[in-house]
């Protein structure tokens, strides 16, 4: 089972940038690794295609071409053990956002920005801060230390 970690922050602060490197120091590292992007946003294909029309129906999909594929399932909320089920073989799962999915959570941004009720923050990145203590806190230039 891989270990799940969030990136969790307000819009624009900065949670896609941190995961790619992040992801980047794990794979060098030597450890497999995957992504899941949360967003408040529809992601289901609006065309009417083949695999909407079997999603509608309450199965999950999958569309498979040459240059890869798109996993559809209809709209429901997703666990720990559901994201880690996407992706058993890998060691790390970064997910972008999750803010309502108790995990280990780096929060982008200051301690003061934490809104009440986030949990499993273990780490607070701030792009804008100071450099941070390198133990809890990190900023720009840290990312190596915060994947470690």
């Amino acid at each position: 089972m891989p270990l799940l970690i969030a990136v969790s922050g307000f819009k624009d602060s900065g949670k896609t940038t941190l995961a790619g490197a992040l992801l980047a120091e794990i794979m060098a590292s030597g450890l497999s690794a995957a992504f899941i992007k949360h967003t408040d946003k529809d992601v289901l294909s609006g065309d009417r295609t083949d695999t909407s029309r079997i999603s509608d129906l309450g199965i999950p999909s999958l569309y498979w071409g040459r240059d890869g594929f798109v996993a559809e399932s209809p709209a429901g909320k997703l666990s720990r053990a559901g994201i880690a089920g996407l992706f058993p073989e890998k060691d790390v799962v970064i997910v972008e956002g999750a803010k309502d999915i108790p995990m280990p959570r780096i929060w982008v941004g200051t301690p003061g920005s934490l809104p009440p009720g986030i949990r499993g923050v273990f780490a607070f990145y701030d792009r804008s801060g100071d450099p941070g203590d390198g133990e809890r806190f990190f900023s720009t230039g840290q990312e190596a230390a915060l994947a470690a």
